[in-house]
């Protein structure tokens, strides 16, 4: 089966309800703290922020972490 690369794009908007971050927030981070979100699509000439969804899903799948059992809670005395 052959792997298809997706090229639909997401707005900034659309990026903060998949990531569940305000736009505001998103908007600090692109320069306060890049490795925070997935990476982004400069296009020449543009200032509009735009990602690709291919890149945000597999980002996503990254940060994925697997639920690990809490250890059981001792009381101390």
């Amino acid at each position: 089966m052959s792997e298809t690369t997706s090229f639909r794009t997401l707005s900034v908007t659309e990026l903060s309800t998949l990531i569940h971050r305000a736009v505001p927030t998103i908007k600090s981070d692109i320069n306060r703290k890049p490795e925070s979100l997935p990476p982004r699509i400069v296009i020449p000439g543009s200032k509009k922020l735009v990602w690709l969804e291919s890149d945000v899903l597999h980002w996503l799948e990254k940060c994925r972490e697997v639920a690990k059992p809490k250890p059981a809670w001792r009381r101390r005395f």
